[in-house]
């Protein structure tokens, strides 16, 4: 038991992160172009990584890390949306905000579940 706490404490990093989402614009030539834009910044961050995964595509080695972050209070985060912290992209795959919370939690973060990307 004692170990497992141990690998827990050490596979969560604290830092700052920041949040990316997806936005359409227009070009020079007035063509609709779909990118990335910075939509929070330096927000106060706890990133665990729960599992990871390697593996081989296109020729080309593909390592995975899955986790979750913890960020406190309720912050505007939607699950389409990218997380960036570490140097890392991460891309949401869900949002538990402190308001959807059963009965007696004292929940105090918005929690996300993220997959780390090739972005």
């Amino acid at each position: 038991m004692l170990a497992g706490g141990m690998i827990n404490r050490l596979s969560a990093i604290s830092g700052t992160a920041n949040v990316e989402r997806f936005t359409s614009a227009t070009d020079d030539g007035g063509m609709g172009v779909k990118t990335w834009a910075g939509h929070l910044q330096g927000l106060q961050c706890v990133l665990q990584i729960r599992s990871g995964s390697e593996a081989v595509r296109y020729g080309r080695e593909n390592n995975r890390n899955f986790g979750t972050a913890y960020l406190h209070g309720q912050i505007d985060v939607a699950a389409t949306d990218r997380l960036i912290y570490g140097g890392k992209t991460y891309d949401i795959q869900s949002v538990r905000v402190p308001d959807e919370r059963p009965e007696g939690d004292t929940l105090t973060y918005t929690i996300l579940e993220v997959e780390e990307t090739d972005h």
